[in-house]
C-alpha cells in the first residue's frame, strides 16, 4: 500500500472539506469511520478512498488498522459532538480521550514518524476574548474537560516519545457540509424554506472561521515536522454575537423571515465569549484567515442554496 493520509472523523464538516481538498491535491487518503461505508457527504468521492470501519474506542482494532495502513500523515478529527448538549461525560471521554489514546500508542508502536495533527477545540479554554494557546485550560463543560484531557495527552506523548503531534484548536467553522442543526445552515435553511428565525438572547459572541481557512491550515500543518509550539488556534481573531450574525445571514438574503429574539431558552452552559489569537499560526505555519466573514456567509448561502437535495439528506444523517 502507497504512503497514506489517514483520517479519522472524515465524516463531519472539517472531514468532509478536507478529504475533498486532499483528493484533489492527488494524495492517497484513508479513512476509518464507525460507519461502515461513506455517507451522502462523501458518495461521489468515495472511489478516491480507502474506507474501512473501526470504532477508536476499540483497542486492537485501532492498532490492527494502524499497522495495515501504515500512514504517513494521520488528521484525527473523530470527536463527540458540542451540541446538542446531550452527550454523557462518559462518552465525551471514552471517545475524546480513550479513543485518542488507542489511536496515539497505535502510532507510536508502528508508525512512529508519522506527521499526525489532532484538532482540537477551543471549549478547553473557561471562555474571553484573544485567547492564546497560553490562556489558562479551564473548561466549563464536560466536552471541553474532555478535549483539555486530550490536549494534555497530546503534549505528554510529545514530550515523552518525541512524537510530531501538533493539536489545533478550531473556534467554529462554518461553510458547506456543515450539519444543518447548526447556527449558520438553521438560519439559511429557515430563510429558504420562509419560516421565522427563533434564537435566545442572542449575545454569546463566537469567533467563525470559514472552512476553507480551516482546511488551509491543516494542510500547512502537515507539511511541517518541527514546531516550536504543540498546539495553535484557529480563528478568526474576531468575537461575533449570534444575533449579529444571524441578521447579517438575513440580511445578505433580502430579510425574508422575521427574526425572533427570545423565543427559545438559551443553553444553562452557555460560554458568553469565545474568540482567539491567530498570532502563533500566522508566525510559524504561515497561516492566517483568508476569507472574510461576509464573503464566507456569501459562498455558505450559495451552496446550500444550490445542493438542497443533499442538504436535506445531511439533516436526515445528523
Amino acid at each position: 500500500m502507497a504512503a497514506a493520509t489517514l483520517i479519522t472523523g472524515a465524516t463531519g464538516i472539517v472531514g468532509t472539506n478536507l478529504t475533498r481538498f486532499l483528493i484533489n491535491q492527488g494524495e492517497f487518503i484513508c479513512v476509518i469511520s464507525r460507519l461502515s461505508k461513506p455517507p451522502i457527504s462523501l458518495a461521489d468521492v468515495a472511489q478516491y478512498v480507502t474506507w474501512i470501519q473501526c470504532d477508536l474506542t476499540d483497542t486492537e482494532r485501532t492498532a490492527s488498522v494502524i499497522r495495515s495502513v501504515m500512514p504517513s500523515k494521520v488528521v484525527h478529527l473523530a470527536t463527540t459532538p458540542f451540541n446538542p448538549p446531550t452527550t454523557d461525560a462518559y462518552t465525551h471521554f471514552n471517545v475524546n480521550v480513550m479513543g485518542l489514546l488507542h489511536l496515539l500508542e497505535a502510532i507510536r508502536l508502528f508508525v512512529p514518524k508519522s506527521k499526525v495533527v489532532v484538532v482540537g477545540s477551543c471549549a478547553v479554554y473557561q471562555g474571553g476574548s484573544d485567547l492564546s494557546e497560553q490562556s489558562p485550560i479551564n473548561p466549563l463543560t464536560t466536552y471541553g474537560a474532555s478535549k483539555a484531557s486530550a490536549s494534555l495527552l497530546v503534549s505528554t506523548w510529545v514530550q515523552r516519545y518525541q512524537l510530531s503531534i501538533t493539536e489545533l484548536r478550531l473556534f467554529t467553522p462554518f461553510g458547506p457540509w456543515e450539519r444543518t442543526n447548526r447556527l449558520i445552515p438553521h438560519v439559511i435553511l429557515s430563510a429558504l424554506n420562509q419560516k421565522p428565525v427563533e434564537i435566545g438572547a442572542g449575545v454569546a459572541q463566537r469567533d467563525f472561521i470559514y472552512m476553507d481557512d480551516v482546511v488551509r491550515a491543516i494542510a500547512a500543518t502537515l507539511g511541517r515536522v518541527q514546531l516550536p509550539q504543540v498546539a495553535y488556534n484557529v480563528c478568526s481573531g474576531h468575537g461575533r454575537r449570534v444575533i449579529d450574525v444571524v441578521q447579517q445571514i438575513l440580511g445578505i438574503m433580502g430579510n425574508p423571515v422575521p427574526l425572533i429574539i427570545g423565543a427559545k431558552a438559551d443553553r444553562h452552559d452557555e460560554i458568553l465569549e469565545m474568540s482567539g489569537n491567530n498570532k502563533a499560526a500566522e508566525r510559524d505555519l504561515d497561516w492566517k484567515p483568508s476569507v472574510l466573514f461576509e464573503d464566507g456567509i456569501r459562498k455558505t448561502i450559495q451552496w446550500i442554496s444550490e445542493n438542497r437535495d443533499i442538504v436535506d439528506q445531511l439533516s436526515l444523517e445528523a
